[in-house]
Order: C-alpha cells, then sequence, then structure tokens
C-alpha cells in the first residue's frame, strides 16, 4: 500500500527524472516500502528492465533473493540503524537472472513532517571492475613468485652490518651500489656513499630522510618489502630478514617488468571506467598504453577477411595506416595468426620483402582478436626499432587481457552502431510514403506546421498547396492499380524536379499531395504550379501500346499572420475543389 507521503515524493518527479537521466550510475526513488517510484536510463540499462516493468514494484526484485532483500531490510532499513549514504557491496540480479557485483549508496528521505517517505539509491556495476582487480592481485602475485626465483640479488650482513657477501646479481641491478658494497664495508656506510654517487632516485633535498627509513628498516626489517625506483626508471624491491646469529640477510628483486605491468592495467581500468569519449577513442588510447607497456612504436588493430587485411584502428595515427586501410593479408604478420589462430611475436628484422612497407618492422608482437565470440580480426604492436629483450610470457599474457578487451569494445561498438540503423530504419518507415518514397502524412503535418509558424514569427511570405491527380479513380479502373501506382511515382517525380531543397512535399493519401513553399507568395506558387502542370501534361505514360495523359489540379493558400497550419490546410482545400470546378488541369489560389 503505497504511503500517505507518496504523493509528497511524486510531486517533484519530473523535475527529478529530468535530472538524473543522463547519470551513468543506476538511480532509483522507492517510497518508504520499498517501491520503486522513479529510476533513470541507466537503471534501466544495468538491470535490463523497461522503465514500466520497474515502477511500482518492490526491490526486492533487484536483489539476489527473497533471502538477503528480507536481510537487508531488517539490517539498514528498519529499526534504530537506517541507512543514511552508508556504501554496500553486494549483488544484485537482472531481468535476465544473472547476478552481477554491485556497489550501492542509500540515503534515507525525509518528508516535510520529519518522516522517512522514502529511499535515493545510487547503484554501480563494478563487476568489470572487480574482474580487473582480481585479475590485477593475481599478476602481482605471479610476478612477485617470478621475480624472486629469477632475478634474486642477494648480500648477507654480520651482526655489525658488515658486508660477508653479494652476488654478482646484485651487482646487476645496482652497478654504483655494486662497486661500493665489497666484503667488510658497513652498510650505512655503503648506502651514503651509494646516494651520494645517484644510485637512486630520490627527490633532491630528501636524502637524509630517505636513509633514515632504509637504516631503520635494515636494524628492524618490516614485514614488507620495500620498493625503491632508481635513475633508469627501474624498479626494485628489498626483502630484509635477521639470522639467528644477528646478522641480516637481504635479497633485492627487480620488479620493474610488475610495476609496468600494475601501471598499465591501470591506466587501461581508467580508459574503460571513463566516459569521455566515444568507444572509438577509448579503444584506441587502450592501444596507446599497450604500446606504452611493450615498448613498442605503434598499435593496431584490422580485421581479417579471406585474403584481406583491413586497418580499423592504429595508434597513433599514421598516414599509411588510417582506418579503412586494406593490405594483402600476405604481405602482413596477420598471415600467421589467421592460420595458426594463436599469437606471434619476434624480436629482429622480420627477413621478408614480402610485407608492407608500412609493416615491415624489427619487433613485433599479435593475437587473434574475437568479436562476439568469432576470430574475426587481430590485434599487434610493431617498431621498427629494435628490441633489446624478446616477448616474454607475461607481455603475451597483457595482450590476451588487451585484446579480450577491446574484443568487447568492438562488440559493444557494432551492437550500439545496429541499434541506432535499426531506430533510423524505423524512423524512416514511419515517416515516409513506402509507394513514392517521399514523406507521409505524419511526417509531413510536423514539418509545415513549423514552417507556417516561423513565416508567421519574421512576416515571411510562404505558400501551401494541395494536389490532385485528375481522374485518379477512372485510371485505376481502366488500366488497372500498378498504372495507378506508376502514374502516383511520374507525378512525385516531375513535382520533385521542380521542387527546392527548402520545399516539402508529401503525400497525404490516396491521389492527394501537399507542397509547402517558404519564401513564396501567391503568385510564386500559382507559377511553380503552372510549371509542374505543363511538364505533367508533357510527359504522357504508354499502356499496352496505347498512351495516356495524366494531368493534375492545384489549390493554393498564402499564409497571413493571423493563419494557422490547418487555416491553409482548409483554405488550399476550397482552392482545389475550385480546380476541379473549373475544369481540373489548372492552378487556383485563394
Amino acid at each position: 500500500m503505497a504511503s500517505v507521503q507518496e504523493p509528497e515524493l511524486l510531486r517533484s518527479r519530473e523535475l527529478l527524472q529530468a535530472i538524473i537521466k543522463d547519470v551513468p550510475d543506476a538511480i532509483l526513488l522507492t517510497n518508504a516500502h520499498r517501491q520503486i517510484v522513479v529510476v533513470n536510463a541507466a537503471a534501466e540499462r544495468i538491470f535490463g528492465y523497461a522503465r514500466d516493468e520497474l515502477v511500482g514494484q518492490s526491490t526486492m526484485l533487484l536483489y539476489r533473493d527473497r533471502t538477503d532483500f528480507e536481510r537487508q531490510g531488517a539490517e539498514r532499513f528498519a529499526g534504530p540503524r537506517r541507512v543514511d549514504g552508508e556504501r554496500l557491496e553486494l549483488q544484485l540480479r537482472r531481468r535476465s537472472g544473472e547476478l552481477f557485483d554491485a556497489e550501492a549508496i542509500v540515503t534515507g528521505i525525509g518528508g516535510a513532517s520529519g518522516t522517512r517517505i522514502g529511499y535515493l539509491g545510487i547503484v554501480r556495476d563494478v563487476t568489470a571492475r572487480n574482474a580487473v582487480a582480481a585479475e590485477l592481485r593475481e599478476t602481482r602475485r605471479r610476478l612477485a613468485d617470478a621475480v624472486e626465483a629469477l632475478y634474486e640479488g642477494l648480500v648477507i650482513f654480520d651482526a655489525q652490518d658488515r658486508v660477508i657477501l653479494r652476488n654478482g646479481r646484485f651487482k646487476e641491478l645496482y652497478p654504483i651500489a655494486g662497486d661500493i658494497l665489497e666484503p667488510g664495508i658497513r652498510y650505512e656506510d655503503a648506502l651514503r656513499e651509494a646516494v651520494r654517487q645517484g644510485q637512486f632516485d630520490i627527490p633532491a633535498g630528501q636524502e637524509e630522510t630517505w636513509l633514515a627509513q632504509r637504516i631503520a628498516n635494515f636494524r628492524s626489517p618490516a614485514q614488507d618489502p620495500l620498493e625503491t625506483r632508481l635513475p633508469d626508471d627501474r624498479w626494485t624491491l628489498v626483502s630484509t630478514r635477521r639470522t639467528t646469529d644477528g646478522g641480516t640477510v637481504a635479497s633485492y628483486f627487480e620488479i620493474t617488468r610488475r610495476k609496468r605491468l600494475e601501471a598499465a592495467l591501470t591506466e587501461l581500468t581508467q580508459v574503460s571506467a571513463s566516459s569521455e569519449g566515444r568507444i572509438r577513442e577509448r579503444i584506441c588510447a587502450g592501444l596507446a598504453v599497450g604500446a606504452r607497456y611493450l615498448g613498442l612504436s605503434t598499435g593496431l588493430v584490422g580485421t581479417v577477411a579471406s585474403d584481406s587485411f583491413t586497418i580499423m584502428f592504429a595508434s597513433p595515427s599514421l598516414a599509411d595506416l588510417q582506418p579503412g586501410t586494406v593490405f594483402d593479408l600476405d604481405r602482413t604478420h596477420a598471415k600467421p595468426i589467421v592460420e595458426t589462430g594463436c599469437g606471434f611475436d619476434f624480436v629482429g628484422c622480420d627477413g621478408s620483402e614480402a610485407i608492407a612497407p608500412p609493416l615491415r618492422c624489427k619487433a613485433f608482437i599479435g593475437a587473434p582478436l574475437h568479436v562476439d565470440g568469432v576470430m574475426s580480426a587481430m590485434i599487434g604492436f610493431f617498431s621498427s626499432v629494435h628490441r633489446a629483450h624478446p616477448f616474454d610470457e607475461t607481455e603475451r599474457r597483457f595482450l590476451a587481457v588487451l585484446a579480450d578487451w577491446v574484443g568487447g569494445k568492438i562488440a559493444r561498438m557494432r551492437h550500439e552502431e545496429h541499434r541506432l540503423e535499426l531506430e533510423a530504419e524505423l524512423v524512416r518507415l514511419a515517416t515516409t510514403d513506402e509507394l513514392t518514397g517521399i514523406a507521409n502524412r505524419r511526417a509531413l503535418l510536423g514539418d509545415p506546421e513549423r514552417a507556417v509558424a516561423q513565416a508567421r514569427r519574421y512576416g515571411r511570405p510562404l505558400t501551401l498547396a494541395l494536389a490532385d491527380l485528375d481522374h485518379f479513380k477512372s485510371v485505376n479502373d481502366l488500366y488497372g492499380h500498378p498504372v495507378g501506382d506508376a502514374a502516383l511515382r511520374l507525378f512525385t517525380r516531375v513535382v520533385g524536379e521542380e521542387l527546392r531543397s527548402v520545399d516539402l512535399f508529401g503525400r497525404m493519401g490516396g491521389e492527394e499531395f501537399c507542397l509547402v513553399l517558404p519564401e513564396t507568395d501567391r503568385a510564386g506558387g500559382l507559377a511553380l504550379m503552372d510549371r509542374i502542370g505543363a511538364s505533367l501534361r508533357r510527359r504522357d505514360m504508354a499502356v499496352d501500346g496505347a498512351s495516356i495523359r495524366i494531368t493534375a489540379s492545384f489549390g493554393l493558400a498564402q499564409c497571413t499572420p493571423e493563419d494557422m497550419l490547418d487555416d491553409l490546410l482548409r483554405e488550399a482545400d476550397a482552392a482545389l475543389y475550385d480546380a476541379k470546378r473549373r475544369g481540373r488541369d489548372r492552378a487556383v489560389a485563394r
């Protein structure tokens, strides 16, 4: 049952609807009983329901199940603990039955009397965000394991913090400190000298603070290792542990790749979550992220046909790689990817003059790209500059993630384009006369009304004409409807040849047509109708070896400051009647 305060909640519904309609998050306004009163377009899109299917329904419809709905109600909507801007993490259900991760903020709404009259909920679908976060956490774990196993530098200190041993990998990681950290030198002395010689990337003026932190961590090792940035943009991870004899073991791992991957995935997440730019622009931004991460100059996406490769996107945009540029598939690095359905990469000269010049390179990595489950494209990155190291599995994994991301964006883009095409076709079908291809009555009566209003407002001339094919019923009766249809199309062509781009022309129904002529007075309108009539008389129709002549009658009315569209139609109809009464095949103005 609706609350007695519900009218108070509903009074500003139209204003609220206008405010929230373009908000990207789902917004739901409910009454005190958690029945939905207002939703925005994002709520329809996220939950998959039409507005009419949501309004009036309990929000239980959107919860995972009744138990969750009742539990949330008991914990947050009843008793002393009432919601007021609290952020919730929960799972909600779409119309299809699919559960998704959601982040919601719910605020109670008080009425004029101070009682609770409803709730305002803001819901964001965070499924993709959570998936990316999980992927990022998993990537961090795997990278940390790999780095510790393969790229460890090791230094052992005695109980007096003097170096006992350091390995060669440490010197590879820290060339300056490696020369300083010889056996017998104390940790603090070696660290200060390495800072003085510029081994570490420390902001000017913060050297002592940085040194104090590192020395304190060395003497009382923190549970978490410390990350250190080097001047050449490399990163290391330092882990120190005390030994049973009071000494220290310090392990140094290079984590540059991990940090770069984290930065790339974070940037890709930001691109994906951003509401700015069209999908095409976001795909190009994603390619730019991939190129930076892989250390290559150019990223591209292209569609694959039986024997061709067509550029869809390229970042940066190059003259030779514009969208729509077509290459022979055999002259691209997409061919082995298409043949095997697997990724392909190399470092060094491509070794083949068969590759098209814009795609020749010294480093390349590519992967198949699936759109709606079908491999129909390729994503690739290349550079004409030699790459120092071969591509590793982490980079290939990143490319696979990026390929999935781009494939999803392309699928969404295609679905959106298809939707717009369908909408345009529906509009065309609803506003076009199928037989003649000109505007139908529904479409015609909208534009003339605006034209008449504009003519009245600015005091400009405008003439409206109604046209009717003479003896059209007889044509249909004598020769059949196909000949009658041909006569209507002939008349449409003749009129179209005489009209300007600003003139309006449509079929009112049957053999009756309407013309609206802006910036045209009565005399100009009569002259135009006379030309149309004369042109029509010169174009006899051949039917079964015979020739028939089609003529038309016209009734015109010029707009006055007091006339509305209905007045003009009435006047023009009366003039058309006069034209027929006077013998047809003529134009008469009132």
